[in-house]
């Protein structure tokens, strides 16, 4: 959740997001780069120098990853078609997910077999994606039972739709 706050790298100043906007992306104390924060501005003042540091670099992190085009949301979230993951206990069952993205079979470009996997493939990326976002809205960090259906929408027109189990992993002991 974003509280509309922002910390510089540089000073751990957290300011409000209006602050950032007017300073140009920078921090106003220092002038260094800024990230979005999930934390309110009570909540900063409790956490140690290390803590605040830490929190902001994982935020980097996140936006260097969304950034990196071989990065997959996999990566964080992962997603099986099975029902566990190995060295994995589910702590929490989080309900049914599912995400759908449509694609037009031919594509703008035409047929062949490279194009038609790439225009798949994209589809099938965007609604795992869909589905992975529902599941982390509801407190999970990863998808069990995944399937898929790939079903005609319309005329050279069809439906990617993935769903599964949003669900709560944590380490076994």
């Amino acid at each position: 959740m974003n509280y509309g706050t922002s910390g510089c790298c540089k000073c751990l100043y957290i300011m409000q997001k209006s602050s950032v906007q007017m300073a140009g992306g920078k921090c106003p104390d220092c002038g260094g780069d800024t990230i979005s924060l999930s934390h309110t501005p009570k909540s900063w003042n409790t956490l140690t120098d290390e803590q605040k540091q830490a929190v902001i670099e994982k935020a980097f992190q996140k936006v260097q990853k969304a950034q990196d085009p071989t990065a997959s949301p996999e990566d964080e979230y992962p997603i099986t078609t099975t029902d566990s993951f190995e060295n994995k206990e589910i702590e929490k069952y989080l309900g049914t997910v599912s995400g759908t993205d449509i694609y037009l079979v031919g594509g703008v470009l035409g047929g062949g077999l490279a194009n038609q996997e790439k225009l798949f493939g994209t589809a099938f990326t965007a609604a795992k994606s869909r589905m992975l976002e529902k599941a982390r809205l509801r407190g999970g960090n990863a998808v069990v039972g995944m399937s898929l259906s790939v079903t005609p929408a319309a005329t050279n027109n069809v439906f990617v739709i993935v769903t599964g189990t949003a669900v709560k992993l944590k380490d076994k002991t």
